[in-house]
């Protein structure tokens, strides 16, 4: 029985992992909900799954940050602001707990398919700015980027947050161990667009 429900729970875990790597692509009114389902599964399967198949070193780690940064309230003068702070910080432990607490059994491929679906999106995007800049026939950069933050098909994104998931990007590529034809391609379009928005 425990066999039957990790096979399921493997393929819920692909799922979530695929989906959140459409994150860069994804409009920004739709990213939360990429990330919402590896929270429900994960929550899921400490129900249903041994807890010797749980990386509990990371859940501790990931935990532990987020519990200084709570630490730290007790000394804030601005308890309230501090509060709002903590509240908005929640994302940045439920994220890394939520990683964390998938099995080992699964983590490798699911973080492979992360990888590959978060760079190929990436590289999408940036092919999608590309032409929407084109498309708007201005030389001024000013002009382009208050169009991307803005009207850039409802994707509404900031230049910051974007030069963000493509610096990523980049991070992935030049961990792989083996770098095919498609990587270097990716490497090249998201770097020539990260220094595009970085003028």
């Amino acid at each position: 029985m425990k066999t039957v429900q990790l096979k399921y729970f493997n393929k819920a875990y692909l799922v979530c992992f695929f989906l959140m790597g459409l994150f860069p692509v994804a409009p920004f009114v739709a990213k939360p909900f990429l990330l919402g389902p590896l929270v429900f599964v994960s929550v899921m399967s400490l129900f249903f799954i041994s807890v010797k198949k749980i990386n509990w070193r990371l859940v501790i780690i990931n935990t532990a940050v987020f519990l200084i940064f709570f630490y730290s309230l007790f000394y804030s003068e601005n308890i309230d602001q501090a509060s709002k702070q903590i509240v908005r910080l929640l994302p940045f432990l439920v994220l890394p707990v939520s990683f964390a607490l998938v099995p080992k059994e699964i983590y490798e491929k699911a973080k492979r398919m992360f990888f590959q679906v978060f760079t190929i999106s990436c590289g999408l995007f940036c092919l999608l700015i590309f032409v929407y800049a084109y498309h708007l026939k201005s030389e001024d950069i000013g002009y382009v980027y208050s169009h991307i933050s803005f009207n850039l098909w409802g994707y509404r994104e900031h230049p910051i947050y974007i030069s963000l998931y493509l610096g990523i990007c980049l991070i992935f590529l030049l961990w792989q161990p083996k770098k095919s034809y498609l990587d270097v391609l990716l490497f090249i379009i998201v770097l020539t667009t990260l220094l595009f928005l970085t003028r």
